[in-house]
């Protein structure tokens, strides 16, 4: 994975913990590649410059592997974000707990603008609900493709 294209990380937790990332950064995973932990990193983009997390090189989407973690990849307050190219997946055999892919939310944070952007997104092995602080009544999701 690297980072602003300068900065390579060997797990995700270490992008999430950190670092807070700006306007215009770029977390990026070589393509092919395998990383298990959560994804929360921190920090907003801004309009026109949004912060995008990507695969570089040529090859399969990196995996993203929450590995039974509520979630894969979590937003909390945050704004203008992308996502594209990536294989996110938060497989478990243990079904008593609700598994994410991804979990945009806040808590007073007053009105969200571009939460986040998916493009070309694989999210495979989950059990869960699909969550949005602005929606409501969502139902409930089972399987193994979104």
């Amino acid at each position: 994975m690297a980072y602003s294209n300068t900065i390579t990380y060997r797990y995700v937790h270490t992008c999430s913990l950190f670092f807070k990332h700006t306007a215009g950064d770029s977390i990026l995973f070589k393509a092919g590649c395998y990383w298990s932990g959560q994804l929360k990193p921190q920090g907003s983009g801004a309009t026109g410059s949004p912060i995008v997390a990507d695969k570089y090189g040529t090859g399969e989407k990196p995996i993203i592997d929450g590995a039974g973690a509520s979630c894969t990849v979590e937003l909390n307050g945050q704004q203008y974000w992308e996502f594209n190219n990536l294989h996110v997946k938060n497989y478990t055999t243990d079904l008593s707990q609700l598994r994410m892919g991804f979990y945009f939310h806040g808590t007073d944070c007053g009105i969200f603008s571009h939460i986040a952007s998916l493009s070309s997104v694989a999210i495979r092995q989950y059990y869960s609900i699909l969550r949005l602080a602005l929606w409501e009544n969502l139902p409930q999701t089972t399987g193994t493709d979104l």
